[in-house]
This record gives structure tokens, C-alpha cells and sequence, in this order.
């Protein structure tokens, strides 16, 4: 899940120069939180949100998640 949402924000890093919204389910937005805090996943509920709260993640910080889950995918499969 996280490497299919990892890749869809990179499309869209790509594709968008101004801020964008993305809307996504609460497991999914969880899941991330954790990638980026470098968190394990088991303690993915200390991530929760409210119904339709706003969670404001930076650019810089979605692309260096992007660059380390290829170079972990990357470690694994080489």
C-alpha cells in the first residue's frame, strides 16, 4: 500500500507545481505518517485523524520519502 501511495504522490509532485489536495482514506494517511517519521507500523494508530481533518506534509518531505522507499525497494530486489 505505501509503495502505491508513495508512487501516486510522486506523479503528482510531478505533474503539480502549486499546492494540492489529496484525499485519502485514514489507513493509508496513518501508514505514511509512520514511513515518514520513520516510525515501525505497528504504531500506526498514534496517527489517527479526525473525519476530514488536514494533515500538511511539504514537498521536500514527500520527495525524500519517494527517493528512500526506491532506494529500500531498490536494496531489496538487487
Amino acid at each position: 500500500m505505501l509503495r502505491r501511495t508513495l508512487a501516486a504522490l510522486e506523479q503528482i509532485l510531478a505533474r503539480e507545481k502549486d499546492d494540492v489536495l489529496v484525499v485519502t482514506h485514514s489507513a493509508v494517511l496513518m501508514a505514511l505518517r509512520c514511513y515518514l517519521a520513520n516510525r515501525p507500523f505497528d504504531v500506526m494508530r498514534e496517527y489517527r485523524t479526525r473525519n476530514t481533518e488536514l494533515v500538511w506534509v511539504t514537498e521536500e518531505v514527500l520527495r525524500e520519502a519517494v527517493c528512500r522507499c526506491k532506494r529500500v525497494i531498490r536494496d531489496i530486489f538487487l
